[in-house]
């Protein structure tokens, strides 16, 4: 006979995923605009850097 064990999720655990998987999605947003604006930077010439 086969068994089988159900993993099932409570309200908490349900309200923890959507907690991580947002904070991950908005972390890895930010650092990948960080990053992409710290490459555009180097294109824009020194004199013409007004956040400097």
């Amino acid at each position: 006979m086969l068994t089988s064990t159900v993993l099932a999720m409570t309200h908490a655990g349900y309200v923890a995923a959507g907690w991580i998987a947002t904070v991950g999605l908005l972390g890895g947003y930010a650092a990948a605009t960080i990053r992409k604006g710290r490459r555009l930077s180097q294109v824009v010439p020194p004199e013409e850097r007004r956040w400097t």
